[in-house]
């Protein structure tokens, strides 16, 4: 006898962030819902591997989809993180001039954020000393709206606010049928009006074409003693010199007090999470030319991150030629964190568009308080 096998309106691949907020966004507008995730928990991957960093839209490409997503989601997670009671504090960010060739590039991002909407003020040398007093800097834009979080709460409230999932649930293909789209599952198969590919690294794998390749970009991070906290309240990153790459060095505090900072090491394998030998001592190096009394804290923790980009073009959003009932959001990159919570208002009007038919929105209810520690420490448990 056959069995019978389950149909949803919506199937998501993958619980990381863009997944949770997109089954947050569905299940708030009574669509049900299945996440299917390849790991035993959530936030397992990429979206628990970061700096817990909220940011505002100057990181896109000014009128790119990236950014306006990233602009869409800053607007929308105040509302969102109170109705979830989703840990956060808005902490500011500053991004400073360490030499005279890059105080042309400080001007021209004070310009982009007045175009885009984005509160920001500018800070010479004595001021940025003042705002900064710890840093080396010749000038600084502070960035008010910056916040922190913990990616993993984030993560988990979203899931938990009425979306069923599916943990340990390995997604061998997609195919097209009438209506839909059919999920081949080792844990079973499932039938969805809508597919929507979240799978982060391997997010080219489930698109099961040649439409745009995911490749992995490396960085290591490193947590400094509770002494450090006191060197800035601040996420602190450099701008430009002219005509330069952006330095791939950041400091930032974290939602449970203590001061991480981390360094983007370039390409690596999909697979490679394992940490270096060197990785804490070169991100405290890197830190130290940021912030130079980081040089006398040794970090006493660490991870790994991966951030899932693609060329030649980055920020996939877009339907399946090959399933056309199913959307795929893929290289991301670092801007998950903010971008999902723009990207899931999006995909539910391109499904709506579609005939994905939507109740009238009701908020969500957060799920009970767990003692929390932070979200690095969840992965190493």
């Amino acid at each position: 006898m056959t069995q019978a096998m389950d149909r949803y309106d919506v199937i998501i691949i993958g619980a990381g962030v863009t997944g949770a907020a997109i089954a947050y966004e569905l299940a708030s507008f009574g669509v049900q819902t299945v996440v299917l995730e390849l790991a035993n928990g959530p936030a397992a991957g990429v979206s628990g591997a970061n700096a817990g960093i909220l940011r505002t839209g100057l990181d896109g490409a000014a009128g790119s989809l990236q950014s306006s997503m990233i602009l869409a989601g800053a607007h929308r997670w105040p509302s969102l993180f109170d109705e979830l009671k989703i840990p956060v504090r808005t902490c500011g960010g500053v991004l400073i001039a360490q030499d005279s060739a890059q105080l042309p590039a400080l001007a021209e991002m004070e310009e982009a954020a007045a175009d885009a909407g984005i509160k920001v003020r500018a800070y010479d040398r004595g001021q940025i000393r003042n705002l900064e007093p710890q840093a080396k800097a010749v000038g600084g834009l502070l960035v008010p709206g910056v916040a922190i979080t913990d990616p993993y709460e984030m993560v988990s409230r979203m899931l938990g606010a009425g979306a069923e999932v599916r943990y340990g649930s390995r997604v061998t293909a997609v195919e097209p049928i009438d209506g839909g789209a059919l999920v081949r599952c080792e844990t079973g198969d499932a039938q969805g009006r809508f597919v929507i590919n979240c799978a982060g690294l391997s997010a080219d794998t489930i698109a099961g074409d040649e439409s745009f390749a995911v490749a992995a970009q490396r960085g290591e991070f490193a947590v400094f003693p509770d002494e450090a906290a006191m060197l800035t309240d601040h996420v602190i990153e450099v701008l430009p010199s002219a005509g330069g790459p952006r330095t791939s060095a950041i400091v930032f505090p974290t939602i449970y007090g203590a001061l991480g900072a981390a360094v983007a090491s370039g390409p690596c394998r999909k697979d490679d999470w394992q940490p270096r030998q060197q990785g804490r001592a070169d991100v405290q190096a890197q830190a130290a030319k940021l912030v130079p009394k980081l040089s006398s804290f040794a970090p006493v923790d660490g991870w790994v991150g991966l951030a899932p980009v693609a060329a030649p073009r980055g920020f996939v959003a877009e339907w399946s030629k090959r399933v056309p009932q199913m959307y795929n959001i893929a290289a991301i990159g670092d801007d998950g964190l903010t971008a999902a919570l723009g990207l899931s208002a999006y995909v539910l009007d391109r499904a709506r568009e579609r005939g994905l038919d939507v109740k009238t929105r009701a908020p969500r209810s957060a799920r009970p308080q767990e003692p929390t520690f932070p979200w690095w420490q969840r992965r190493k448990r």
